[in-house]
């Protein structure tokens, strides 16, 4: 009779440890570390770099360990365009890439590019971040597989010449203007009346120096970073087009994701962006003061003259917009930057 109660009583504590050993089994599979790999094709140390070491902080420590990021600088994971297609195909996890590279295959990808059509540097980011205009893009890249958790204004970019002293737009005429192979660059500047040169980025210093070119639109930071303090003189602040970036993660990879990382990621990435996009800001008034220290002459661009770029840059606009089926979402932006003024 004891020994048959002993038996009884061990069997009941081996139901209890099985019970308990099942029910812990997925504890214990929740408590695996999550990797999230992130990339960008920009080196170390830059803006990028630094966007997505921000978001590496915040969600490893509000995910109180259980998600590790890992931030892969320099195109270690592939360069700008091979990256995003990796990231919407699903073989990355997550980077930052141009939208423009996208306007051949999502319509209204690429207006960042159109000159004149956005109006100052934080009205343009809030409106990407925080707006309707922003979500309807977002919407449009979820459908190929990419989640946007948040867009990165790299600053306008201005009118800057090597020997001649540019105030107005008529001042520009007749000038050689470096222009990439792209097509809303090189009618931008027919547009203007100049004549635009390729060059390709590498090149452009060598150009100046040989008088290939009189001029190009850049963004201040990379006069300094690449030297061009040293081969131009005068800048026209005409702030015409943006250099926007998407920070993007693989949506599939995202819903595989328990909802409380998610919900992690998603405010990181807003956080994050919001952190790079000051940085952005501080970056740029420090390039001025540095470029003003080191002997370039600014001009601001006054209503006039702005009002007679936007005039000459409408039929570039609409050309664009028609090739690429965004009348009705440029009117949108039009509107919306309209009602904020």
């Amino acid at each position: 009779m004891k020994v048959s109660k002993y038996f009884r009583f061990i069997q009941t504590v081996l139901v209890i440890t099985l019970v308990i050993g099942v029910v812990s089994i997925p504890a214990l599979a929740q408590e695996k570390k999550i990797t999230i790999k992130v990339s960008t094709h920009q080196p170390m140390g830059g803006i990028f770099h630094q966007l997505l070491e921000k978001f590496k902080e915040l969600v490893e420590k509000r995910s109180n360990g259980r998600v590790k990021v890992e931030v892969y600088p320099g195109a270690q994971l592939g360069q700008e365009v091979e990256a995003m297609e990796g990231v919407l195909m699903g073989t990355l996890n997550a980077t930052t890439f141009s939208p423009s590279f996208l306007m051949d295959s999502i319509d209204g990808f690429g207006v960042d590019s159109l000159p004149g059509l956005f109006v100052g540097f934080e009205e343009t980011t809030k409106m990407l971040n925080d707006s309707p205009i922003g979500q309807e893009m977002a919407e449009k890249l979820l459908k190929k597989g990419g989640r946007i958790l948040g867009w990165l204004n790299l600053a306008g970019r201005h009118m800057v010449f090597t020997k001649k002293d540019v105030k107005t737009l008529k001042d520009m005429e007749g000038l050689r203007m470096r222009s990439p192979e792209d097509g809303i660059r090189i009618a931008t500047f027919r547009a203007l009346n100049t004549l635009p040169v390729p060059v390709t980025m590498g090149e452009v210093y060598t150009a100046f120096q040989a008088g290939l070119a009189d001029g190009f639109d850049m963004v201040l930071s990379v006069l300094v970073d690449m030297k061009f303090y040293e081969v131009t003189k005068y800048v026209l602040l005409t702030d015409h087009s943006y250099g926007i970036q998407v920070f993007v993660m693989n949506e599939k990879f995202f819903q595989g994701l328990p909802k409380d990382v998610q919900q992690i990621v998603i405010q990181a990435g807003k956080e994050a962006m919001a952190f790079a996009n000051q940085r952005v800001v501080q970056v740029e008034a420090t390039a001025i003061k540095s470029l003003k220290e080191k002997g370039m002459v600014f001009h601001d661009f006054s209503k006039e003259e702005r009002a007679k770029f936007n005039s000459a840059m409408r039929p570039v606009i609409e050309k664009w917009a028609i090739d690429h089926k965004s009348t009705d979402f440029i009117k949108r932006i039009q509107d919306y930057q309209s009602k904020r003024r």
